[in-house]
């Protein structure tokens, strides 16, 4: 059983006092700390006690081995705690500047460091172009500054210049690779974000032997302009549409990605950096004779640069005109949707001109003559009269240089007329409805009349057309008449009202006409007398013996019917 028992220690004298140490009890003594240099040989003795041991001598542990004496020699480890601090002269730099590191490497002992080099590789993100060591080699090939033994409390330098590259890694890193002594906060060879929080400069949780600086390059992308071409007219020299140059570019950059993208113009490009590529460029993207490049790192969005080109001046100076129907021939029926005879049509031209000297335009055809328009515009061309025609050709013409640009357009007319709206129209003849006394001149009241009636149509349809008045019984309707002489009767109608004709087309209801009849009245007229006889009377003339002077005589009765007569006297009789 362990007891813990109070002790008293002289630390000066090197004694360490036990009041009391009961039977079966044990106390421990723990030393700790040691030199750097001296004897490393502990021992301890008991000096004395009260009782007496029965194996052992206190106080004698110098002259006899006995069981209450005992000794420790111990083999220190060799210490040396060395640290690296690294700084730059600089912390902002640019590609082709140069960057001075310091690396500062302290032995805080208590030992001299032995076999001492550290790893001072320069990173991609530099050119190495010198270095000074105060102590020991640096080798620029494998990075490992060699410094072998470092007194306890000395401080040794390396300084390395090193040119900013236009990409790479610019945190560069020193730590100490190796030490054969012991350090005692840090583990050589381990790198220098030891506590792998991705943090390297100035973390004061990683290991004291190592460092590292980083200087920010800002990203920076280059253009350079390797080649510019003259104007190329594509094989067109009248068309300058499709005239173009070509260009070279280098894009190069710092601090930037392996891609780039941009604008030429308006069109987008891309590649790869320090990768001259070739570019065509149509004259027409320019603006004010220029054409804008601007680019980009594919990575970095705000690392960008543009430059500006002067484009050359159009090859392709030829006079064209390029004449094109934009609407086709239309028919118009000119206001008459039943009347064919007066269809015209239109039709649209937009005519494109390319270093036409004016404007506008002329053009001539055997149809209407010289018309005109401005280029680029939709002109409309007509009337026309020659519908069904056969195609015909239009000439045009710069107005402003008749030799400048000719060129020509086939135009074909429409294969039929608009005017296809079913009409019909109806002609009374004799001046209008015809009364008919119904063979009793004197008696109005049986008087009736007709209307004799041209049935034309325009449109119409081969079966003519239909009716369900009541003064037509010739079926169900007729042809349509041929010319304006023919007529159709219909009737009869009361003379004592008037009368409305409704007609329309066999195959269209919707192409009907309404005839209104306005009654003509009665037409009798005169008056009629009717004469009644009685049998004649013989009259002997007082010879009845001799006819030669007989005669004979009757009676007659005159009656009179119609709207007026007259007696004798004049006198006026109703």
């Amino acid at each position: 059983m362990l007891a813990i028992v109070e002790v008293i220690i002289a630390a000066a004298t090197g004694i360490w006092l036990i009041p009391t140490l009961g039977a079966g009890e044990s106390v421990i003594f723990v030393l700790t700390g040691i030199n750097p240099t001296g004897d490393y040989t502990n021992c301890a003795q008991v000096l004395s006690t009260d009782q007496a041991d029965v194996d052992s001598t206190p106080g004698n542990a110098q002259t006899v081995n006995e069981d209450d004496n005992d000794c420790v020699v111990i083999t220190p480890l060799a210490l040396a705690d060395l640290s690296i601090e690294k700084s730059a002269d600089v912390s902002l730099a640019t590609a082709g500047d140069t960057v001075t590191f310091t690396i500062t490497l302290v032995n805080e002992g208590p030992n001299d460091a032995t076999g001492v080099t550290v790893s001072e590789v320069i990173a991609s993100g530099f050119s190495f172009e010198s270095s000074t060591a105060s102590m020991g080699s640096y080798d620029p090939a494998n990075g490992i500054w060699t410094l072998g033994t470092v007194p306890d409390g000395v401080t040794a330098t390396l300084v390395i210049r090193a040119v900013v590259n236009g990409g790479g890694d610019y945190c560069n890193e020193a730590f100490v690779i190796s030490s054969n002594e012991t350090d005692p906060d840090s583990t050589p060879g381990n790198g220098v974000d030891t506590d792998g929080d991705g943090s390297i400069q100035d973390d004061p949780e990683d290991e004291d032997d190592g460092d590292a600086v980083c200087i920010e390059v800002p990203c920076q992308v280059s253009i350079d302009i390797i080649s510019q071409s003259g104007c190329n007219d594509a094989g067109t020299p009248v068309d300058p549409t499709d005239d173009f140059f070509v260009v070279v570019l280098n894009v190069t950059g710092v601090n930037v990605s392996a891609q780039w993208s941009g604008m030429i113009a308006d069109r987008v490009v891309n590649g790869n950096y320090n990768d001259p590529q070739t570019f065509i460029v149509p004259i027409s993207s320019a603006i004010a004779g220029n054409v804008f490049i601007t680019i980009r790192d594919n990575v970095d969005n705000t690392c960008t640069n543009n430059v500006t080109l002067l484009a050359p001046e159009s090859c392709s100076n030829d006079c064209l005109l390029f004449p094109q129907i934009s609407t086709q021939p239309q028919c118009d029926d000119n206001g008459t949707p039943s009347d064919a005879s007066d269809d015209v049509y239109y039709y649209w031209v937009t005519v494109a001109g390319q270093n036409t000297p004016s404007s506008n335009w002329t053009s001539i055809d055997n149809f209407v003559g010289t018309q005109t328009g401005a280029y680029n515009e939709a002109v409309r061309m007509g009337p026309y009269s020659n519908l069904e025609g056969q195609p015909f050709t239009v000439t045009f013409r710069d107005a402003g240089d008749p030799d400048c640009g000719v060129a020509t357009l086939l135009v074909t007319p429409p294969d039929e007329t608009c005017s296809d709206v079913c009409a019909i129209s109806v002609n009374m003849l004799l001046g209008g409805p015809v009364c008919n006394d119904n063979d009793t001149p004197a008696d109005g009241s049986d008087d009736v009349y007709y209307a004799y009636l041209n049935i034309t149509s325009l449109n119409g349809s081969f079966y003519g057309w239909l009716t369900e008045d009541i003064g037509w019984d010739s079926g169900d309707g007729g042809s349509y008449h041929t010319n304006t002489t023919n007529a159709y009767r219909f009737g009869p109608y009361p003379s004592t009202e008037n009368h409305t004709i409704t007609i329309w087309d066999a195959l269209d209801p919707e192409c009907s006409v309404t005839i209104p009849l306005v009654s003509p009245g009665t037409c009798e007229e005169g008056c009629i007398l009717t004469i009644d006889t009685f049998t004649p009377v013989c009259d002997n003339n007082g010879t009845p013996f001799d006819p030669t002077d007989d005669t004979y005589s009757f009676d007659i009765r005159v009656v009179p019917f119609g709207p007026t007569y007259l007696l004798l006297g004049g006198d006026l009789l109703n």
